[in-house]
């Protein structure tokens, strides 16, 4: 099952990532963007667990853990990880901005995949107003 970790401190590198699993069940593979302006992590990463328990045991584990004073965001990637990753990126990063949980509930997005609003999933360009349009 493969999991989006979201803001995770900028300097964290696969190690401290894998550190962070630690206990929790087998890791297969660690997928963090860095930035070539900075050299660091973009806040989130992709992990792969092959055990699809210990993955959401995981999640249950670590959704809203603070780490070095951020608070994680662990859920199923719902779909491909190459479309979550290239959406989040295209919106700035791993920012999840405030305390406020920006995922469903229970780890998982809701129907339809992708990334949360907060990381550039859902629609765009949708304004919605209370009155009827007319000429």
């Amino acid at each position: 099952m493969d999991l989006f970790l979201g803001n995770i401190p900028f300097k964290y590198k696969e190690d401290e990532v894998l550190q962070i699993f630690d206990g929790l069940g087998e890791v297969t593979k660690v997928r963090i963007t860095i930035s070539n302006i900075t050299k660091q992590n973009k806040g989130f990463c992709f992990v792969t667990m092959p055990v699809d328990e210990a993955a959401t045991k995981a999640i249950e584990a670590l959704n809203g853990k603070e780490v070095e004073g951020k608070k994680l965001e662990v859920v199923k990637v719902e779909g491909s990880v190459a479309e979550w990753e290239k959406k989040i990126l295209r919106h700035g990063g791993g920012k999840a901005g405030g305390s406020s949980n920006n995922f469903s509930q229970g780890g998982k997005i809701k129907a339809g995949g992708g990334p949360p609003k907060s990381f550039g999933g859902g629609q765009r360009g949708v304004i919605k107003t209370g009155g009827s349009r007319g000429s």
